[in-house]
């Protein structure tokens, strides 16, 4: 080409790549026996949900949550880390033949509650050491991982009755990320 040769170029725009969605690091399964009330999740409300009680999301961050059956009175949930970035999460749900808000608030409030342990354990690698320690010199009531997580369980107060306190004020239905169909 010559000095005197118009050069085109064509122009063009990259769009962004869609964000990576927080629940994309999520594994839901409902080992619930057949039968059972139907219920989903609600990716929406469990990006919320996850982003509210601060799980971080890396590119080797996996949460397993499963829904299981409640096989005593009281038994709501578990969190535990299976693996460096790998965190296993039960919510066990009492079998109703439908779920009203007050079932489906419970259940949420659990999600959110174990995903806050979740959190607890992403920012302190010695937490299941800390947590015993403080099972042991306050009790369960008053440990202070459970006490926090109490209050992030709260985001899903949906009729503004819960003080949900340092979590923040209350997201209601829009952190509800386990719903009826």
């Amino acid at each position: 080409m010559g000095s005197d040769s118009a050069k085109t170029h064509e122009a063009f725009t990259v769009a962004p790549a869609e964000p990576a969605r927080l629940s994309d690091a999520v594994d839901v399964r409902d080992d619930r026996p057949a039968g059972s009330t139907p219920l989903h999740l609600d990716a929406n409300a469990l990006d919320t949900a996850l982003a509210a009680v601060g799980v971080t999301v890396g590119p080797h961050t996996l949460v397993k949550v499963r829904l299981r059956p409640q096989q005593f009175p009281g038994q709501q949930g578990s969190a535990q880390r299976i693996g460096p970035d790998a965190y296993r999460v039960v919510i066990h749900v009492v079998d109703k033949p439908t779920f009203k808000d007050r079932h489906l608030y419970v259940v949420n409030n659990s999600l959110l509650h174990e995903l806050r342990h979740v959190a607890q354990m992403q920012h302190d690698p010695d937490h299941e050491l800390h947590y015993a320690n403080e099972n042991l010199t306050v009790g369960y009531a008053e440990n202070k991982y459970e006490v926090e997580a109490r209050y992030y369980g709260r985001l899903a107060d949906h009729i503004g009755e819960k003080n949900t306190g340092p979590a923040g004020p209350a997201l209601g239905k829009s952190a509800w990320a386990v719903r009826t169909p």
